[in-house]
């Protein structure tokens, strides 16, 4: 076979058959971006391309924690001690979902709820009739049994009491958070008033009569509440 001699002028034909080449291609792909077809086109691939995994974009639904008894309760002694500022049925929910305070297991968490329950009624400016206006609430506690240490010292130490000291205390005319519950069931009494030698309390639900030694002997914590108008 003969070889072919590649001469210069060969060489140049086949260098500006590459550049046309290389041109054409270069026309055809700004003709096929300038399309709005194709740009479109492009458009939409790049966003399927930067969408999420479906599983990613479910939103994270918070499990709704039902209301408690002792939540209830609570709420029954804010209505006792406030009479113009009752959390009544219609915002009992919302009040609920506001406060966050799903478990009220020991004594802070008690306190704690029921100033968030004043908070939340803005119970210091809504209107309030006139024998109100210098009206004061006070709250303690005769027993608790797990105390609650601050930063630097105890906040609320732990404090024992009898059935014949919740007595006493009711027999004031105070009103009485009495709480039983454990970690698996948050359940609370509230003690409104004395009949002989029971406490007259609302379960939650209706009122019943108990024995004092009854709540006072399985509560981790009473709460006592009381107010007056300053004169």
């Amino acid at each position: 076979m003969v070889p072919v001699r590649l001469t210069p002028y060969f060489l140049e034909k086949l260098r500006g058959i590459a550049v046309m080449k290389n041109i054409i291609l270069i026309l055809v792909f700004m003709l096929l971006i300038l399309n709005p077809c194709f740009a479109l086109d492009l458009r939409q691939n790049i966003v399927e391309e930067q969408k999420p995994d479906p599983v990613k974009q479910t939103p994270i639904v918070e499990e709704e924690v039902p209301l408690t008894n002792a939540f209830i309760c609570l709420v029954k002694i804010f209505n006792m001690c406030y009479p113009y500022g009752q959390i009544d049925e219609t915002i009992l929910e919302d009040t609920w979902k506001l406060i966050k305070t799903p478990a009220l297991y020991d004594l802070s968490q008690g306190l704690r709820c029921f100033s968030k329950l004043e908070n939340v009624r803005n119970i210091d400016y809504i209107p309030k009739p006139e024998k109100y206006e210098k009206y004061k609430v006070y709250v303690d506690y005769i027993k608790n049994t797990k105390p609650v240490m601050g930063a630097f010292f105890c906040l609320y130490p732990v404090r024992i009491c009898t059935a014949e000291d919740l007595k006493a205390r009711i027999a004031d005319k105070d009103i009485a958070y009495v709480h039983v519950g454990e970690t698996s069931d948050d359940k609370a009494y509230v003690v409104m008033g004395a009949r002989g030698n029971k406490a007259v309390v609302f379960n939650g639900k209706t009122n019943m009569e108990m024995d004092f030694d009854e709540l006072v002997k399985p509560a981790n914590y009473i709460l006592v509440f009381s107010y007056e108008f300053i004169k």
